[in-house]
Formats: structure tokens, C-alpha cells, sequence
């Protein structure tokens, strides 16, 4: 090793302008005589046209998640499940044929012009990017001539945008809440793919993104809220004029692109009964149910059981099935997946709607479930933690889908129950 870095001075020396080598995870550049070390700090692969950044899902099964940044046009493609989905995302505020650049020593690729800039760069892993994500900041360098600015979104042909509004009174009043970045931000859901067949892919809750509400900054670190938009493939974002008219510049201007399964707002479970609607492919037998819970300060105990869907969705008094009871378990401090096994196996019924129910005891701190607006149907019934009441008579929450999905065994294969 000590000749091999004998061999670099020596190219140094000998007036090599340039020498760029990896050396165990470390970029050494030499330019004019100078050592620069880009360390790990770069988490790309470079190719001839893009750099690359992948990583497994930290669900089970998921496959692989990939990140491509494209060197000749100011273009990322994120993608998901071992790229059956690939969501291309092109700033439209600059040209075209503007060529990236990989910023040395940071994680960063930009590509700029005189009065605008797109950075982007990704964001570790957190409650909100269970598998991390990616900030596409745009940087204005003065005043421009327009207050909205656009993104060209190509590949979401089996992807819903749905908009994440503001929470009415009567969902505040229940326990619901949004942060302020979801608020007007959009999940994003695959059409089609909600299931999971164990030993293939997990596809989970079929949400594959999740696109956050844009913070403005200038140079006093004044900051503002942009509003989204997203139609017929173009995702715009607005910036209150007047923001602009009396900022200092640079502006900066940061959409929050995140990889997640999970829902973006919370619920309460304790005292309340939380119901799903979910159905199956083929018949078969229940295993458990899985659904992803914050606890944040003591244990408590945690149950789920699944009813069946009376007459329809708006049917509001249901009754539990045969055999859907859980195990009650006391849930610790922290937020994941917590799995429920049915103490007797159930039989599920092919196309048969069933509502998967999770229910929580009171204590010091709150226990919360996660949720998104979606087109699904969720129900809620405030009861003191303790016998299942059955029948059930609930109260409808229109069109959301909470974070929770039951496995079971069919016929052929072991499946998953994905919510509707």
C-alpha cells in the first residue's frame, strides 16, 4: 500500500493535471499538484450517464431501491421494488441539456445556470422515509419571472397522487394529525400492487412515495410555505409572490421526494377502535395482522381481531368474524411494524371484504397509528379498551387507509391481505 501511494506523488510530480483513482471507498483527486480526498461521503456509482444509489427496503422482500441522477439533463428517476416502478422527475426551470455535476466532497449533484439551479442530494432514513429519500432543491439566484415552477413527471402511469389535505375539526377532534410538511403534500400509491405472495415481492401497503410540502428559504433564512400541484404529469410548485418581491437572494426552494410504505399523518388507537376495509385473492387461513404504531412514552397493551363489512361500505354496524382474535401484546416505546398473531387461525373468503380492526389500552403518552387520504374507507368507534364489542357500531372516516395489513396462507401460496 505505501508504494502504491509512492506511485500517486510520483504522477504528481511529474505534472499530471488530473488523476482521479478509488482506493477502498475513497476518491482521491489530484489536480495542479494538489491531494483532495472525497471520502465515503459519496454514495454513488458512476456510469457513463448517470450516477446511481441503491439500497435494499427495510421491509422484507421489498426488493431494491434505486436512485438515478442523469448527468446530461436535470433529471432524477427514483425507483422501487427492483424497478417495476420508476418515477422520472425533470425540472422544467432550466434547459434541458443542462449537464450535472457531481459536487466533490459532498453527496450532491447540481446542475446550473446563471440564474437558477437544481440541487439534489439524499436524506437519511427517518420516521417520515422509513427508506430515505431525496431533496431536489432548486436555487434562485435573483428575482425570477415567474412565482411557479415546474417538474415534468413521467413513468406514474399506475400511480394515484392523492392530496394530502387539511385535517377538518371533526378528525382534530378525534386524535388525527398532520405535520405542517404533509399538509398539502401528496402519497403516493401504486394502482395495482398491494399484495404480497411470501418468498416474492412485498409490495405492502402499495404506497410507493411520498412528496412533501416545499419550504422556501432566502439568504436572512426568512421562510415561507410553497404550495403543490399535481396535474396530468407536471408537478408544480408555488411560491407566494410576495415572498419573493422582499426576499434576499439566493432563494431556495426544497420538494421532499421520500421512499415510504408507511402513512404520512397519525391516529389515536387507545379507548378507539380502528377499522380497515381489506379483501383477499383466494381463500385461505390468517396467520396475523401487522400494523405500523408510534408509542411514545409507556407500554400498553395492544390488540387486533377483524369484523366482517355488513352490508357495504356504508354499512356501519358490523360483527366479528370466526377465530379473528390476536394476541394481546404490550407494545414498548418506538415506532414500527408490530405484528399480531391470531390466537385460531381464521378462514378467509376469496373477494370477501373483511375490516381489520387495532385497538389500545390508555396510559402516560399516546399510541398512534399511521394513516394517508387515499380512495380506501376507514372506520372509528370510541370503546374503553376491553371485550371486543360485537356487534360493532362505528363511525366512518370516508376515504383514508391506515397503515395495517394481515397475513394468511391460501391455497397455493401464503398471502397477505392488502387494504383496499
Amino acid at each position: 500500500m505505501i508504494n502504491f501511494f509512492k506511485k500517486i506523488w510520483s504522477w504528481v510530480k511529474r505534472g499530471w493535471k488530473k488523476v482521479w483513482l478509488w482506493v477502498g471507498g475513497i476518491v482521491i483527486a489530484s489536480t495542479m499538484g494538489t491531494v483532495i480526498i472525497d471520502s465515503s461521503i459519496n454514495p454513488y456509482t458512476e456510469k457513463s450517464d448517470r450516477w446511481e444509489m441503491s439500497t435494499n427496503s427495510v421491509i422484507d422482500e421489498a426488493g431494491q431501491i434505486k436512485t438515478e441522477l442523469l448527468k446530461n439533463e436535470p433529471k432524477i428517476i427514483l425507483s422501487k421494488w427492483n424497478d417495476e416502478v420508476r418515477l422520472g422527475i425533470k425540472y422544467l426551470g432550466i434547459a434541458p441539456t443542462t449537464n450535472g455535476n457531481k459536487v466533490l466532497l459532498t453527496d450532491r449533484v447540481e446542475w446550473k445556470e446563471a440564474k437558477q439551479e437544481l440541487h439534489v442530494y439524499p436524506l437519511i432514513k427517518s420516521e417520515q422515509r422509513e427508506d430515505g429519500g431525496f431533496e431536489t432543491e432548486i436555487v434562485l439566484n435573483e428575482k425570477p419571472a415567474t412565482n411557479v415552477f415546474k417538474f415534468q413527471i413521467d413513468g406514474a402511469e399506475n400511480l394515484d397522487f392523492i392530496y394530502q389535505p387539511e385535517l377538518t375539526q371533526q378528525e382534530i377532534d378525534k386524535g388525527r394529525f398532520r405535520p405542517e410538511n404533509v399538509v398539502g403534500s401528496y402519497a403516493v400509491y401504486h394502482k395495482i400492487k398491494k399484495d404480497h405472495i411470501l418468498d416474492q415481492k412485498n409490495y405492502a401497503t402499495g404506497k410507493a412515495f411520498h412528496i412533501y410540502r416545499p419550504w422556501i428559504t432566502d439568504a436572512k433564512n426568512d421562510g415561507v410555505w410553497g404550495e403543490l400541484s399535481y396535474i396530468n404529469t407536471i408537478l408544480s410548485v408555488v411560491i407566494p409572490q410576495s415572498f419573493l418581491d422582499n426576499a434576499l437572494y439566493p432563494v431556495k426552494v426544497d420538494p421532499t421526494f421520500g421512499y415510504t410504505t408507511i402513512g404520512a399523518s397519525t391516529g389515536n388507537i387507545e379507548n378507539t377502535l380502528n377499522l380497515e376495509r381489506a379483501t383477499i385473492t383466494e381463500n385461505g387461513t390468517g396467520t396475523k395482522i401487522s400494523v405500523y404504531l408510534n408509542n411514545t412514552t409507556s407500554s400498553k397493551n395492544t390488540k387486533a381481531n377483524v369484523y366482517d363489512d355488513g352490508t357495504g361500505a356504508s354499512d356501519l354496524t358490523t360483527n366479528l368474524i370466526t377465530n379473528g382474535a390476536t394476541e394481546e401484546r404490550s407494545i414498548g416505546t418506538g415506532t414500527a411494524w408490530q405484528d399480531f398473531n391470531f390466537t385460531v387461525a381464521p378462514s378467509f373468503t376469496a373477494n370477501v371484504v373483511y375490516r381489520l380492526a387495532i385497538w389500545g389500552a390508555a396510559g402516560t403518552g399516546t399510541n398512534l397509528y399511521h394513516w394517508d387520504n387515499t380512495t380506501g374507507n376507514s372506520y372509528e368507534d370510541n370503546e374503553t379498551y376491553g371485550t371486543w364489542p360485537n356487534p360493532n357500531a362505528q363511525t366512518q372516516f370516508a376515504n383514508s387507509d391506515i397503515s395495517m395489513y394481515a397475513t394468511y396462507t391460501g391455497t397455493a401460496k401464503s398471502r397477505r391481505i392488502i387494504i383496499d
